[in-house]
């Protein structure tokens, strides 16, 4: 699923501007790109688990802690 993941979403550089995604809206872009894909429970973990890591430096923003940059 990391790589499915990554492959639609990447931190934009300091020269682009941004969009914050929920992590519903992270799920229903896996869902559309990539048949297997089940939005369920663990599906949302594993997500939340994978922006979590250090070396993706994904942020989230202060009003939305569900969501990622």
């Amino acid at each position: 699923m990391l790589q499915m993941l990554m492959s639609l979403i990447a931190k934009p550089r300091s020269n682009e501007d941004g969009e914050w995604l929920s992590l519903k809206d992270l799920s229903a872009l896996l869902k559309k790109h990539f048949k297997g894909y089940k939005e369920d429970t663990a599906a949302f973990q594993k997500i939340g688990s994978y922006l979590r890591r250090p070396e993706y430096k994904f942020q989230s923003p202060p009003h939305l802690p569900r969501a990622a940059y």
